[in-house]
Protein backbone atom coordinates (compact mmCIF):
# COMPACT_ATOMS: atom_id res chain seq x y z
CA UNK A 1 0.00 0.00 0.00
CA UNK A 2 1.24 3.61 -0.95
CA UNK A 3 1.27 6.66 0.77
CA UNK A 4 1.81 10.15 0.31
CA UNK A 5 2.31 13.68 2.20
CA UNK A 6 2.77 16.28 -0.05
CA UNK A 7 4.53 19.43 0.07
CA UNK A 8 3.87 22.52 -1.29
CA UNK A 9 6.29 24.73 -3.80
CA UNK A 10 5.93 28.17 -3.30
CA UNK A 11 6.63 29.90 -6.97
CA UNK A 12 7.55 33.44 -7.47
CA UNK A 13 6.80 35.24 -11.02
CA UNK A 14 10.46 36.92 -11.00
CA UNK A 15 8.96 39.94 -11.56
CA UNK A 16 6.48 39.97 -8.72
CA UNK A 17 7.98 42.92 -7.76
CA UNK A 18 8.26 46.16 -9.81
CA UNK A 19 11.59 48.27 -9.11
CA UNK A 20 11.22 51.37 -10.94
CA UNK A 21 13.27 54.99 -10.79
CA UNK A 22 12.01 58.02 -10.58
CA UNK A 23 14.03 60.37 -13.11
CA UNK A 24 15.86 63.19 -10.76
CA UNK A 25 14.65 62.10 -7.71
CA UNK A 26 16.21 59.03 -6.16
CA UNK A 27 19.27 56.77 -5.93
CA UNK A 28 19.79 53.54 -7.29
CA UNK A 29 22.43 50.89 -7.82
CA UNK A 30 23.27 48.06 -10.36
CA UNK A 31 24.44 45.37 -9.57
CA UNK A 32 24.11 41.75 -8.61
CA UNK A 33 22.68 41.71 -5.62
CA UNK A 34 22.43 37.94 -3.14
CA UNK A 35 20.07 35.15 -4.18
CA UNK A 36 20.75 35.15 -7.56
CA UNK A 37 18.53 38.35 -8.40
CA UNK A 38 19.11 39.17 -12.20
CA UNK A 39 22.44 41.19 -13.20
CA UNK A 40 21.38 44.92 -14.22
CA UNK A 41 18.24 45.00 -11.72
CA UNK A 42 17.48 48.24 -10.53
CA UNK A 43 17.01 48.75 -7.24
CA UNK A 44 15.66 52.22 -6.24
CA UNK A 45 15.93 52.53 -2.09
CA UNK A 46 13.57 54.38 0.54
CA UNK A 47 16.69 54.92 2.84
CA UNK A 48 20.16 55.56 1.72
CA UNK A 49 21.20 53.19 4.38
CA UNK A 50 19.44 50.53 2.67
CA UNK A 51 22.05 50.86 -0.36
CA UNK A 52 25.17 49.95 2.30
CA UNK A 53 23.13 47.21 3.56
CA UNK A 54 22.24 45.37 0.47
CA UNK A 55 24.45 46.70 -2.06
CA UNK A 56 27.84 45.46 -2.03
CA UNK A 57 31.02 47.30 -3.16
CA UNK A 58 31.51 44.36 -5.83
CA UNK A 59 28.66 42.05 -6.26
CA UNK A 60 29.07 38.60 -8.55
CA UNK A 61 31.87 39.51 -9.41
CA UNK A 62 31.05 42.39 -11.32
CA UNK A 63 31.71 46.18 -9.74
CA UNK A 64 28.78 47.79 -8.64
CA UNK A 65 27.55 51.04 -11.12
CA UNK A 66 25.78 53.64 -8.86
CA UNK A 67 24.57 56.83 -10.11
CA UNK A 68 22.98 59.60 -9.00
CA UNK A 69 21.10 62.52 -9.60
CA UNK A 70 22.07 66.34 -8.49
CA UNK A 71 20.78 66.76 -5.19
CA UNK A 72 19.17 62.86 -5.39
CA UNK A 73 17.79 61.58 -2.28
CA UNK A 74 17.16 57.51 -1.59
CA UNK A 75 13.91 56.08 -2.50
CA UNK A 76 12.25 52.82 -3.02
CA UNK A 77 9.14 52.16 -5.16
CA UNK A 78 7.72 49.01 -4.30
CA UNK A 79 5.02 49.38 -7.20
CA UNK A 80 3.29 45.89 -6.94
CA UNK A 81 2.92 43.78 -3.77
CA UNK A 82 4.03 40.05 -4.63
CA UNK A 83 2.08 38.17 -6.94
CA UNK A 84 2.53 34.89 -5.15
CA UNK A 85 1.29 31.48 -7.79
CA UNK A 86 -0.74 28.85 -5.98
CA UNK A 87 1.39 26.30 -4.24
CA UNK A 88 1.90 22.84 -5.53
CA UNK A 89 2.41 19.76 -3.00
CA UNK A 90 4.93 17.55 -3.62
CA UNK A 91 4.75 13.85 -2.80
CA UNK A 92 6.93 11.80 -0.30
CA UNK A 93 5.46 8.07 -0.71
CA UNK A 94 5.56 5.68 2.44
CA UNK A 95 5.43 2.11 2.01
CA UNK A 96 4.49 -1.21 3.51
CA UNK A 97 3.05 -4.59 4.24
CA UNK A 98 -0.59 -5.25 4.84
CA UNK A 99 -1.55 -4.39 8.60
CA UNK A 100 -2.01 -8.13 9.09
CA UNK A 101 1.56 -8.91 7.88
CA UNK A 102 3.00 -6.61 10.18
CA UNK A 103 1.82 -3.33 8.54
CA UNK A 104 4.53 -0.51 7.89
CA UNK A 105 6.99 -3.33 9.26
CA UNK A 106 9.11 -1.88 6.30
CA UNK A 107 9.01 1.82 5.37
CA UNK A 108 11.04 3.44 2.60
CA UNK A 109 10.49 6.40 1.59
CA UNK A 110 11.96 8.89 -0.85
CA UNK A 111 13.03 12.33 0.11
CA UNK A 112 13.32 13.10 -3.40
CA UNK A 113 9.53 12.23 -4.29
CA UNK A 114 10.62 9.55 -6.54
CA UNK A 115 9.22 6.18 -6.28
CA UNK A 116 11.24 3.49 -4.04
CA UNK A 117 10.44 0.45 -1.77
CA UNK A 118 8.53 -2.89 -1.67
CA UNK A 119 4.77 -1.99 -2.38
CA UNK A 120 1.97 -4.41 -1.25
CA UNK A 121 0.40 -5.47 -4.62
CA UNK A 122 -2.83 -6.03 -2.55
CA UNK A 123 -4.91 -5.27 0.23
CA UNK A 124 -6.22 -7.21 3.01
CA UNK A 125 -8.92 -8.32 0.85
CA UNK A 126 -6.21 -10.08 -1.61
CA UNK A 127 -7.88 -7.00 -4.10
CA UNK A 128 -5.45 -5.05 -5.96
CA UNK A 129 -4.57 -1.80 -3.75
CA UNK A 130 -5.65 1.56 -5.55
CA UNK A 131 -2.54 2.70 -3.36
CA UNK A 132 -0.24 0.46 -5.74
CA UNK A 133 -1.68 1.76 -8.38
CA UNK A 134 -0.83 5.43 -7.35
CA UNK A 135 2.18 4.75 -7.23
CA UNK A 136 3.04 5.13 -11.11
CA UNK A 137 1.04 8.84 -11.08
CA UNK A 138 2.72 9.50 -8.02
CA UNK A 139 6.08 8.28 -9.94
CA UNK A 140 5.04 10.68 -12.39
CA UNK A 141 4.94 13.87 -10.79
CA UNK A 142 7.94 13.65 -8.60
CA UNK A 143 10.13 13.22 -11.29
CA UNK A 144 8.88 15.66 -14.00
CA UNK A 145 6.48 17.98 -12.36
CA UNK A 146 9.06 20.62 -10.33
CA UNK A 147 11.36 21.08 -13.10
CA UNK A 148 8.98 21.06 -15.29
CA UNK A 149 7.26 24.66 -13.58
CA UNK A 150 11.05 25.38 -13.08
CA UNK A 151 11.32 25.96 -16.51
CA UNK A 152 8.45 28.03 -17.28
CA UNK A 153 9.43 29.95 -14.43
CA UNK A 154 13.62 30.46 -15.74
CA UNK A 155 11.76 31.45 -19.17
CA UNK A 156 9.17 34.30 -17.44
CA UNK A 157 12.28 35.15 -16.00
CA UNK A 158 13.27 37.01 -18.91
CA UNK A 159 11.33 36.74 -21.55
CA UNK A 160 8.23 39.15 -21.69
CA UNK A 161 4.61 37.63 -22.28
CA UNK A 162 4.35 38.46 -26.25
CA UNK A 163 7.91 36.79 -26.87
CA UNK A 164 11.16 37.41 -26.98
CA UNK A 165 12.74 40.39 -28.70
CA UNK A 166 16.99 39.94 -28.81
CA UNK A 167 16.95 42.89 -27.15
CA UNK A 168 16.42 41.71 -23.46
CA UNK A 169 19.75 42.58 -21.15
CA UNK A 170 19.85 39.31 -20.03
CA UNK A 171 18.92 36.09 -21.96
CA UNK A 172 18.41 32.85 -19.61
CA UNK A 173 17.35 30.27 -21.90
CA UNK A 174 15.55 27.66 -20.16
CA UNK A 175 15.75 24.62 -18.78
CA UNK A 176 14.86 20.55 -19.83
CA UNK A 177 13.39 18.14 -17.88
CA UNK A 178 14.11 14.76 -17.40
CA UNK A 179 13.60 11.38 -19.89
CA UNK A 180 9.47 10.92 -19.88
CA UNK A 181 9.38 7.53 -21.35
CA UNK A 182 9.85 5.95 -17.96
CA UNK A 183 6.29 8.06 -17.14
CA UNK A 184 4.80 6.98 -20.12
CA UNK A 185 5.32 3.62 -19.99
CA UNK A 186 4.42 3.12 -15.94
CA UNK A 187 1.18 5.06 -16.65
CA UNK A 188 0.26 3.27 -19.73
CA UNK A 189 0.43 0.08 -17.02
CA UNK A 190 -1.48 1.20 -14.60
CA UNK A 191 -4.11 2.69 -16.46
CA UNK A 192 -4.48 -0.99 -17.28
CA UNK A 193 -4.51 -2.76 -13.71
CA UNK A 194 -7.10 -3.00 -11.11
CA UNK A 195 -9.19 -1.10 -9.27
CA UNK A 196 -9.82 1.37 -12.09
CA UNK A 197 -10.93 4.75 -11.28
CA UNK A 198 -11.89 6.33 -14.59
CA UNK A 199 -11.02 9.93 -13.27
CA UNK A 200 -7.74 9.17 -12.34
CA UNK A 201 -6.76 7.09 -15.70
CA UNK A 202 -7.92 9.90 -17.78
CA UNK A 203 -5.66 12.37 -15.68
CA UNK A 204 -2.85 10.19 -16.33
CA UNK A 205 -3.34 9.72 -19.85
CA UNK A 206 -3.59 13.78 -20.17
CA UNK A 207 -0.68 14.17 -17.94
CA UNK A 208 1.89 12.05 -20.10
CA UNK A 209 0.16 13.83 -23.34
CA UNK A 210 1.43 17.16 -21.80
CA UNK A 211 5.30 16.16 -20.35
CA UNK A 212 6.03 14.20 -23.66
CA UNK A 213 4.84 17.20 -25.65
CA UNK A 214 6.88 19.56 -23.67
CA UNK A 215 10.14 17.65 -23.48
CA UNK A 216 11.34 17.92 -27.26
CA UNK A 217 10.62 21.77 -27.20
CA UNK A 218 12.60 22.65 -23.89
CA UNK A 219 15.41 20.59 -25.53
CA UNK A 220 15.04 23.00 -28.23
CA UNK A 221 14.97 25.80 -26.65
CA UNK A 222 17.72 24.56 -24.28
CA UNK A 223 20.08 24.21 -27.18
CA UNK A 224 18.91 27.19 -29.13
CA UNK A 225 19.33 29.52 -25.98
CA UNK A 226 22.59 27.52 -24.31
CA UNK A 227 24.50 27.65 -27.96
CA UNK A 228 23.17 31.42 -28.13
CA UNK A 229 21.91 31.25 -31.52
CA UNK A 230 20.03 33.72 -31.33
CA UNK A 231 22.64 36.31 -31.81
CA UNK A 232 22.90 34.37 -35.16
CA UNK A 233 19.54 34.45 -36.99
CA UNK A 234 17.90 37.36 -34.41
CA UNK A 235 15.94 35.33 -32.28
CA UNK A 236 14.04 34.31 -35.57
CA UNK A 237 13.51 30.97 -33.50
CA UNK A 238 12.69 32.30 -30.79
CA UNK A 239 10.14 33.93 -31.33
CA UNK A 240 8.72 31.24 -33.67
CA UNK A 241 9.27 28.41 -30.08
CA UNK A 242 7.91 30.81 -28.23
CA UNK A 243 3.99 30.45 -28.62
CA UNK A 244 4.59 26.63 -29.00
CA UNK A 245 6.19 26.49 -25.43
CA UNK A 246 3.36 29.01 -23.69
CA UNK A 247 0.92 26.22 -25.07
CA UNK A 248 2.84 23.64 -23.65
CA UNK A 249 2.81 24.76 -20.16
CA UNK A 250 -0.30 26.07 -20.23
CA UNK A 251 -1.40 22.51 -21.38
CA UNK A 252 1.08 20.88 -18.92
CA UNK A 253 0.04 23.56 -15.82
CA UNK A 254 -3.83 22.16 -16.39
CA UNK A 255 -2.77 18.18 -16.24
CA UNK A 256 -0.53 18.08 -13.64
CA UNK A 257 -3.26 20.41 -11.80
CA UNK A 258 -5.45 17.72 -12.61
CA UNK A 259 -3.79 14.67 -12.23
CA UNK A 260 -2.57 16.24 -8.40
CA UNK A 261 -5.93 16.75 -7.67
CA UNK A 262 -7.24 13.22 -7.76
CA UNK A 263 -3.94 11.50 -6.66
CA UNK A 264 -4.28 13.52 -3.61
CA UNK A 265 -7.91 12.54 -2.86
CA UNK A 266 -7.64 9.09 -2.97
CA UNK A 267 -4.18 8.97 -1.07
CA UNK A 268 -6.10 11.39 1.74
CA UNK A 269 -8.59 8.25 2.04
CA UNK A 270 -5.74 5.78 2.00
CA UNK A 271 -3.71 7.73 4.79
CA UNK A 272 -6.62 8.06 6.46
CA UNK A 273 -7.68 3.89 6.89
CA UNK A 274 -3.93 2.74 6.98
CA UNK A 275 -3.76 5.25 10.40
CA UNK A 276 -7.24 3.60 12.12
CA UNK A 277 -5.65 0.27 10.88
CA UNK A 278 -2.02 0.83 12.80
CA UNK A 279 -3.88 1.81 15.89
CA UNK A 280 -6.44 -1.33 15.89
CA UNK A 281 -3.71 -3.67 15.18
CA UNK A 282 -0.42 -2.65 16.10
CA UNK A 283 -1.44 0.68 18.91
CA UNK A 284 -0.03 3.93 19.18
CA UNK A 285 3.21 3.21 18.28
CA UNK A 286 6.27 4.82 16.41
CA UNK A 287 4.57 4.23 13.00
CA UNK A 288 0.85 5.41 14.39
CA UNK A 289 3.04 8.70 15.96
CA UNK A 290 5.12 9.56 12.58
CA UNK A 291 2.22 9.17 10.27
CA UNK A 292 -0.41 10.86 12.27
CA UNK A 293 2.19 14.20 12.47
CA UNK A 294 2.56 14.00 8.76
CA UNK A 295 -1.26 13.78 7.60
CA UNK A 296 -1.58 16.72 9.97
CA UNK A 297 1.58 18.57 9.35
CA UNK A 298 0.10 18.54 5.40
CA UNK A 299 -3.40 19.06 6.18
CA UNK A 300 -1.92 22.47 8.45
CA UNK A 301 -0.10 23.66 5.12
CA UNK A 302 -3.61 23.04 2.44
CA UNK A 303 -5.14 25.22 5.77
CA UNK A 304 -2.18 27.98 5.26
CA UNK A 305 -0.84 28.04 2.00
CA UNK A 306 -2.58 25.68 -0.26
CA UNK A 307 -6.35 25.88 -0.72
CA UNK A 308 -6.46 29.87 -0.77
CA UNK A 309 -3.03 31.14 -0.86
CA UNK A 310 -4.47 34.69 -1.21
CA UNK A 311 -7.61 34.49 0.85
CA UNK A 312 -6.30 32.99 4.32
CA UNK A 313 -8.81 32.06 6.53
CA UNK A 314 -7.87 32.04 10.47
CA UNK A 315 -11.12 29.82 10.89
CA UNK A 316 -9.61 27.38 8.95
CA UNK A 317 -5.77 27.81 10.24
CA UNK A 318 -6.06 27.93 13.34
CA UNK A 319 -8.05 24.34 13.71
CA UNK A 320 -5.23 22.47 11.59
CA UNK A 321 -2.55 24.14 13.57
CA UNK A 322 -4.24 23.10 17.13
CA UNK A 323 -4.37 20.02 15.77
CA UNK A 324 -0.51 19.81 14.30
CA UNK A 325 0.61 21.29 17.55
CA UNK A 326 -1.22 18.42 19.53
CA UNK A 327 0.69 15.95 17.37
CA UNK A 328 4.22 17.85 17.44
CA UNK A 329 3.39 17.22 21.97
CA UNK A 330 2.34 13.63 21.08
CA UNK A 331 4.84 12.70 18.90
CA UNK A 332 7.86 14.43 21.55
CA UNK A 333 6.26 12.66 24.41
CA UNK A 334 6.66 9.33 22.70
CA UNK A 335 10.24 10.06 21.64
CA UNK A 336 11.41 10.63 25.05
CA UNK A 337 10.08 7.51 26.49
CA UNK A 338 10.94 5.44 24.06
CA UNK A 339 14.51 6.48 22.10
CA UNK A 340 15.36 4.95 19.06
CA UNK A 341 12.08 5.08 16.60
CA UNK A 342 13.22 8.57 16.49
CA UNK A 343 15.45 11.32 17.16
CA UNK A 344 16.07 15.32 17.81
CA UNK A 345 15.99 15.77 14.15
CA UNK A 346 12.70 14.60 13.56
CA UNK A 347 11.42 16.17 16.45
CA UNK A 348 12.99 19.34 15.97
CA UNK A 349 12.22 19.94 12.55
CA UNK A 350 8.79 18.88 13.40
CA UNK A 351 9.00 21.85 16.15
CA UNK A 352 10.40 24.67 13.20
CA UNK A 353 7.40 23.76 11.24
CA UNK A 354 5.32 24.42 14.44
CA UNK A 355 6.64 27.80 14.67
CA UNK A 356 6.66 28.98 11.37
CA UNK A 357 2.94 27.63 10.82
CA UNK A 358 2.32 30.22 13.89
CA UNK A 359 4.26 33.06 12.87
CA UNK A 360 2.54 32.95 9.94
CA UNK A 361 -0.95 32.48 11.59
CA UNK A 362 0.67 35.51 13.81
CA UNK A 363 1.06 37.82 10.58
CA UNK A 364 -2.15 37.23 9.11
CA UNK A 365 -4.16 37.18 12.30
CA UNK A 366 -2.32 41.03 13.52
CA UNK A 367 -2.10 41.93 9.59
CA UNK A 368 1.45 42.15 10.43
CA UNK A 369 3.41 44.20 7.05
CA UNK A 370 6.38 42.92 5.16
CA UNK A 371 9.54 45.51 5.81
CA UNK A 372 11.27 46.70 2.88
CA UNK A 373 13.77 43.91 3.36
CA UNK A 374 11.26 41.48 3.47
CA UNK A 375 9.70 42.27 -0.06
CA UNK A 376 13.31 42.68 -1.46
CA UNK A 377 13.75 38.91 -0.08
CA UNK A 378 10.48 37.56 -0.96
CA UNK A 379 11.23 39.30 -4.37
CA UNK A 380 14.52 36.94 -5.11
CA UNK A 381 13.78 33.97 -6.07
CA UNK A 382 14.68 31.40 -3.66
CA UNK A 383 15.04 33.93 -0.65
CA UNK A 384 11.79 34.15 0.51
CA UNK A 385 12.16 31.14 2.96
CA UNK A 386 14.62 33.65 5.47
CA UNK A 387 11.63 35.44 5.95
CA UNK A 388 10.11 35.16 9.12
CA UNK A 389 6.48 34.75 8.97
CA UNK A 390 6.21 34.37 5.49
CA UNK A 391 4.78 31.38 2.95
CA UNK A 392 7.74 30.35 1.75
CA UNK A 393 9.37 29.39 5.34
CA UNK A 394 6.20 27.63 6.18
CA UNK A 395 6.77 26.09 2.80
CA UNK A 396 10.42 25.39 3.79
CA UNK A 397 10.36 24.04 6.98
CA UNK A 398 7.44 21.88 5.72
CA UNK A 399 10.27 20.38 3.52
CA UNK A 400 12.48 19.98 5.57
CA UNK A 401 10.22 18.30 8.01
CA UNK A 402 9.60 15.96 5.20
CA UNK A 403 13.37 15.23 4.54
CA UNK A 404 13.86 14.46 8.44
CA UNK A 405 10.58 12.34 8.08
CA UNK A 406 12.43 10.44 5.58
CA UNK A 407 15.68 9.78 6.73
CA UNK A 408 14.84 7.91 9.68
CA UNK A 409 12.97 5.22 7.75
Amino acid sequence: MGIDFIPSLRRYDPDQVQWSLRAGETQSANSQPPHGAPIGMTLVFRDCREIARHIWPRAGGRQVRRRTSPGAKCGMNVAARPVLRPFRERFVILWGHSVRKSLLSVFVLAATLSTAGVACAQSDSGKPSIGSKLQAYIGCINRLSERAHQSEERYRSWAAASGPTGKERIIYGTYTIYDTSDCAKKVEAANATEPHDAALEAAGTAYVQAVTTLEPLLKQADDYYDQSNYKDDKMAKGKALHPQLMAAWAAFDKADADLRGRVQALNDQVQAELLAAIEKEEGKNAHYYALDLMIKAKALLRAELVNEPDKPDLAKINPALDAYDGAVQALDQYASAHPGPFDSVLVNSAKSYLVSAKNLMRRIRDKTPYSTGDKMMLSQQGAGWMVEGSPPRVNHDYNQLVDSFNMRH
